[in-house]
């Protein structure tokens, strides 16, 4: 019937509407829930039997059809299409909010302004010109035509007759930046039960279930493409957060067992000068090879502390963890102070240098 609306699913993703004889399918990045396209059909939306399709490779766009991750996620989509169908192209803030949608000509179909989180402020069907300037009505392409945008944050859906996005296994209220309803596995996912995220720019949760920085759908994939990718910004925002401040230490110390020249406690002050997750993973010695010495005690003024580097075990009798914690303490502040890179790099090995047993060697390669 005209009256409803039939929802196409892919898995958990959303990949087509049906209202009548109108058709609106999605294109996203290729395994994300970020919107890259839209391709708006009357009747049938795909096109008569024709060639296979292309098969997965450089420079083709995720399938609409597909899951994130399966075989034909990255097929040639398009190529499935009427070709009188009309192409629409969103243009999202870094969080995959749409903020804009484009025709093919440039023309800005839709544009909408939002509250930090997800509550649409605006939105506007009047064309303009992609630097905003208006366009003439003769030259207007789609009079009477506003389009009905209604993708949200990752995995969202507004439901306009209530305000609430549908966020596959739960609903969340867009002015409250909360689910309306507790999280399906109870305590287990936090004390917190309606809690959307820590922050909607850094964090995503496309199903209502789990927000996170890495490694699920819509997210980076490793923990260094997350650093490497979000602003330092994002950064002091996860470490003001428990939850995912104790994931990125686990993530930057990796395996373990090693001493961190950049302590992974001021990960937010890397990233502010400009560290990649892979200079800081070199920039690290195995623990039983530091050994501080001369490091002033701060509950004996003029006096001085030496012992190895804490490992969390007990140490041998005669030895003491308190030259690493108080190191540890004195290397931080220096780096809190840094104003650059280069400036942080000569102020670890002038700590190095200074403090620790043959220091000087294991920094001398840190550029």
């Amino acid at each position: 019937a005209f009256g409803e609306t039939a929802f196409i699913w892919e898995g958990m993703r959303l990949i087509e509407e049906r209202r009548g004889a109108q058709v609106a399918s999605y294109v996203y990045e290729p395994g994300s829930y970020v919107p890259l396209a839209r391709i708006d059909a009357d009747g049938n939306r795909l096109a008569e039997p024709g060639p296979p399709a292309a098969q997965p490779g450089p420079g083709l766009l995720a399938n609409p059809l597909a899951a994130p991750g399966s075989a034909s996620a990255e097929t040639q989509a398009v190529s499935r299409l009427p070709a009188a169908s009309g192409i629409s192209y969103f243009h999202t803030d870094p969080s995959g909010l749409p903020e804009e949608v484009t025709d093919e000509g440039g023309q800005v179909r839709w544009r909408a302004s939002y509250r930090t989180w997800g509550s649409a402020i605006e939105e506007r069907w009047d064309a303009v010109r992609a630097d905003g300037s208006a366009i003439p009505a003769a030259q207007q392409r789609h009079v009477g035509q506003p389009l009905a945008q209604n993708l949200r944050l990752q995995g969202q859906y507004l439901d306009r007759e209530t305000g609430l996005h549908y966020n596959t296994f739960r609903y969340y209220d867009p002015d409250m930046g909360r689910f309306i309803s507790p999280d399906p596995i109870g305590l287990a996912g936090g004390l917190n039960l309606q809690q959307y995220a820590p922050n909607p720019t850094g964090w995503t949760d496309p199903w209502g279930w789990a927000a996170g920085l890495w490694g699920g759908d819509g997210q980076p994939a490793s923990f260094g493409d997350w650093f490497n990718q979000a602003t330092p910004e994002q950064v002091s925002s996860a470490m003001e957060n428990p939850t995912s401040q104790k994931a990125i230490k686990a993530a930057l110390r990796g395996q373990g067992g090693a001493h961190e020249w950049f302590p992974v406690s001021e990960a937010a002050k890397a990233k502010q000068l400009g560290f990649s997750y892979e200079e800081l993973m070199r920039m690290s010695s195995p623990r039983d090879q530091v050994w501080f010495d001369n490091v002033p005690d701060p509950k004996n003024p003029g006096g001085v502390l030496s012992g190895p580097h804490s490992t969390g075990a007990k140490l041998p009798a005669g030895q003491s963890g308190r030259a690493s914690s108080a190191a540890h303490s004195i290397l931080s502040a220096e780096l809190r102070a840094a104003t650059s890179k280069a400036d942080a790099i000569a102020r670890i090995k002038g700590f190095s240098a200074r403090y620790v047993r043959g220091g000087a060697a294991m920094t001398k390669g840190f550029c």
